[in-house]
Order: structure tokens, then C-alpha cells, then sequence
């Protein structure tokens, strides 16, 4: 495995705030920890995808303060393409 320093990452998604730590940098992929601050929760993740899931599951968990998120769907992906259609 090739190991590089440890890269820090914070973002914030739906009110939730995340510091995300990469240990390791191999085959296109991360290794490292995610960590929850609102939460004060601390997981490893082995893979982007599985960063991915981590950070979808904590962002549904997490009541938003204006209601429903509005993040693009593959379900409404008409819906923006005539948006998009109409702005040229």
C-alpha cells in the first residue's frame, strides 16, 4: 500500500458538519476515518463508495431546517434538462 500524509477534508451537507481524514491513497480509491462533529462519531471507511453511503445515511438522519433537501435526482433528470433546454 502506498502511504501518504494524512489529508483533512471538513464539509458541511444538510447541517451536518464532517472532518474527513484520508490515511491511504491506493487503486483510485481512499482509506481513512470519518468523523460526525455534531455527533462526536468516529468510523473508519475502506472505500469513496462507502464514504459516500456513510455520509448519505448521517445527511438522512439529520432533520433539515427548511424541510426537504433539494438534491438532483436521476428520477426528475427531464425535469433539469428542459431547465437547461430553456437558459440557451
Amino acid at each position: 500500500m502506498f502511504h501518504s500524509d494524512v489529508n483533512k477534508y471538513t464539509c458541511k451537507m444538510g447541517g451536518s458538519t464532517f472532518l474527513i481524514r484520508i490515511h491511504f491513497k491506493q487503486n483510485s480509491n481512499w482509506q481513512g476515518t470519518i468523523q460526525w462533529l455534531e455527533m462526536n462519531k468516529t468510523i473508519p471507511f475502506r472505500s469513496v463508495l462507502e464514504l459516500i453511503f456513510l455520509l448519505n445515511e448521517a445527511v438522512e438522519q439529520t432533520p433539515s431546517a427548511g424541510g426537504e433537501l433539494d438534491f438532483r435526482s436521476w428520477n426528475n433528470i427531464e425535469l433539469e434538462n428542459s431547465y437547461s433546454d430553456d437558459n440557451k
